[in-house]
């Protein structure tokens, strides 16, 4: 969120020979105001459209959902705004993608900060996903299922969704790293099979 301006900051960046002159001061200000009144315009409408701190209602969620492709009234049931938020994310990352596979990661980490993602390759266009480090929430989990939040090239099918049951690390053998652990460190992944 953008912070407004305040047309006094810059009255007070006046050399100090012009400060204390009042005629100065206002023959700046008249003109100064109607600028930090147009910024200030500006600002709000950015604020207002902020992912973050969009609302259905004030009507931001929805325009920024036009923008991206996506409408909440094409989903069954009740949307809270943090779920259509997160829809939102997906479809941003969709949006910016390129297709390659090192694109996808830093795309991922940089709307998804909490949550990593691993992509394996099954067979021919065909790939499994793995979701780490958080446990998915009964919605999320659903809109994995129905909703399409994770990217994929066109043609190529999800075979199989993995989840952590908590937080923390997946099971895997003969690796170690920020996602994934031995038995004694871990948790056995959950299956998502998407739709």
């Amino acid at each position: 969120m953008m912070n407004p301006l305040n047309v006094n900051d810059y009255l007070d960046l006046v050399i100090h020979q012009h400060r204390d002159k009042p005629k100065f001061r206002a023959t700046l200000k008249a003109p100064m105001k109607m600028i930090v009144d147009f910024v200030n315009y500006l600002i709000r409408c950015v604020n207002a459209i902020d992912l973050d701190s969009a609302t259905f209602e004030n009507g931001a969620l929805d325009i920024i959902g036009e923008w991206v492709g996506r409408n909440k009234d094409s989903f069954s049931g009740t949307i809270t705004p943090d779920l259509f938020r997160l829809i939102l994310r997906s479809k941003i990352i969709s949006n910016t993608w390129d297709g390659s596979l090192e694109k996808m990661y830093e795309t991922w980490d940089s709307v998804f900060p909490d949550r990593k993602i691993w992509i394996g390759e099954y067979g021919l266009l065909e790939i499994v996903i793995a979701l780490l480090l958080k446990k998915c929430t009964p919605e999320e989990i659903t809109l994995i299922r129905e909703a399409g939040i994770i990217p994929k090239p066109s043609g190529v099918k999800i075979v199989t969704i993995y989840v952590p049951p908590e937080d923390g690390k997946l099971t895997a053998c003969d690796l170690q790293n920020e996602c994934f652990a031995g038995v004694d460190e871990s948790y056995i992944a959950e299956e998502v099979t998407p739709r």
